[in-house]
């Protein structure tokens, strides 16, 4: 098998993390996204009216931005 002149450059820096091909640029390995889940209580209101309550929630840490629940 031939190996693609650029793919060969790149060997030791690239990493494929899934089977399927990047059609768009890769992705930025200084930016992270972890999910997690909690059991943490939450509730949202807006002007005294539940809007949404969980006691199932998921945290979302993003690189450079506060905890989303």
């Amino acid at each position: 098998m031939r190996v693609a002149p650029s793919r060969r450059v790149l060997a030791g820096y690239v990493v494929y993390e899934e089977d399927e091909p990047i059609v768009s640029h890769p992705r930025d390995p200084f930016h992270r996204v972890d999910i997690l889940s909690s059991t943490r209580h939450v509730r949202i209101e807006l002007e005294d009216e539940l809007l949404a309550e969980s006691s199932r929630t998921y945290m979302v840490f993003e690189t450079g931005l506060p905890v989303r629940l």
